[in-house]
């Protein structure tokens, strides 16, 4: 299992690094959409549990960096109270997705769709609770950025398995 680790450990900070990055320019394009669920699950899936936490961390740090830096969100209390549910919606995610991965088959198609929608259920639903507190809950976006989520998931998955391979590293991460 150490030398698992070890032979891991190059592979795993590359991997979250492009997680990280690839998230940062997507908020360019999508916003209020990051696909953070999708980020949380195949994290959860392909990293050890402290590093996927690490890395929607700095999913959510890029996201707010665009978001406020370049698209200029306002400095309201709002707007930073949003900024905040969406952190602790992604970490809870994470945190959530890494229980539901545990040290079963990570090469399960099953057990990737179930650590998925586990991510999806928390992500989105922290969210919803967070607008309905405000008053802008709404199914429609939900369902939106759910189906944007499951589109990244899925892509995020391909990309993981061809560079794994590519990479001659393990698909499953079984040392926690």
């Amino acid at each position: 299992m150490i030398e698992q680790q070890t032979r891991l450990a190059p592979f795993a900070g590359a991997w979250s690094v492009f997680l990280v990055v690839t998230s940062t320019a997507g908020s360019v394009v999508f916003a209020c959409a990051t696909p953070f669920a999708a980020l949380a699950a195949i994290a959860a899936l392909t990293l050890p549990p402290r590093l996927a936490l690490v890395t929607a961390m700095g999913v959510w740090l890029g996201n707010q960096a665009i978001g406020f830096l370049l698209l200029r969100y306002p400095l309201t209390p709002d707007s930073l109270l949003w900024g905040l549910a969406l952190g602790g919606a992604a970490l809870a995610a994470t945190a959530v997705a890494s229980r539901v991965a545990g040290q079963s088959d990570r090469a399960d198609l099953r057990r990737w769709v179930a650590v998925f929608a586990a991510a999806l259920a928390v992500q989105q639903g922290l969210v919803l609770v967070a607008g309905l507190v405000d008053g802008t809950a709404s199914l429609n976006v939900a369902a939106g950025v759910s189906a944007l989520n499951a589109v990244w998931a899925a892509g995020l998955a391909v990309l993981y398995r061809v560079t794994a391979g590519l990479a001659r590293e393990p698909v499953a991460v079984t040392a926690r």
